[in-house]
């Protein structure tokens, strides 16, 4: 199973690390994803809302840029 795989599992199953990881994963377009900045900013939320507090500024810096 690949990174993505297991932290998508994660994500799915509400862990805010996962989720967090995720977004980055989004804003930067690694592991053959996309740059998705759409997409980062939703799993930034998600992760903020169940406690990543790191996700908090990468969500803060979605909405500025």
């Amino acid at each position: 199973m690949s990174t993505y795989a297991s932290l998508m599992e994660g994500a799915q199953r509400e862990d805010p690390r996962a989720q967090y990881l995720l977004g980055k994963y989004f804003e930067e377009g690694q592991e053959g994803t996309q740059k998705n900045p759409g997409q980062a900013l939703q799993w930034y939320t998600k992760a903020a809302y169940n406690g990543e507090n790191d996700a908090l500024f990468r969500a803060a810096y979605c909405y500025e840029h």
